[in-house]
């Protein structure tokens, strides 16, 4: 997918666009933004996976939650704190778990690894909150 990456970071630069990605989408802007995409050291399919958010303390949506989120992936996005802090200087918000960029939003921009519209997914509306607040 790397022809779109340049695509990607256009999109990403626009004010007026909101991205969003999802799983594969996730992967895309991220190896786009310069993060590796590799094999994931726990590939899952159709598993529930809880995730601890009081440790992200830039959260634009969730605050001191434990949520359920659904994976079906092979495939993660490794992290890569230089990314990381380059990014936070940009206003992006890496949440990392084990090594692995989970999520990444920004004002224009929610990315993840796992499946927010999914049934095994926890308050999934809270996942596109900020899409909505975006439109409004």
């Amino acid at each position: 997918y790397e022809s779109l990456y340049p695509f990607v970071r256009k999109l990403l630069n626009s004010p007026h666009v909101f991205v969003m990605g999802v799983c594969l989408g996730h992967q895309i802007i991220c190896a786009s933004l310069g993060f590796d995409v590799e094999h994931s050291l726990s590939p899952v399919h159709g598993h529930t996976e809880t995730l601890d958010l009081s440790q992200w303390k830039s959260s634009p949506v969730f605050l001191d939650e434990v949520i359920h989120t659904q994976r079906y992936n092979s495939l993660s996005v490794k992290e890569d704190s230089t990314i990381v802090d380059s990014l936070a200087s940009l206003g992006f918000s890496c949440f990392v778990l084990e090594g692995e960029l989970v999520i990444l939003s920004s004002l224009t921009c929610a990315s993840y690894q796992f499946h927010p519209e999914s049934v095994g997914t926890s308050c999934p509306q809270k996942f596109f909150s900020c899409l909505n607040e975006f439109l409004l």
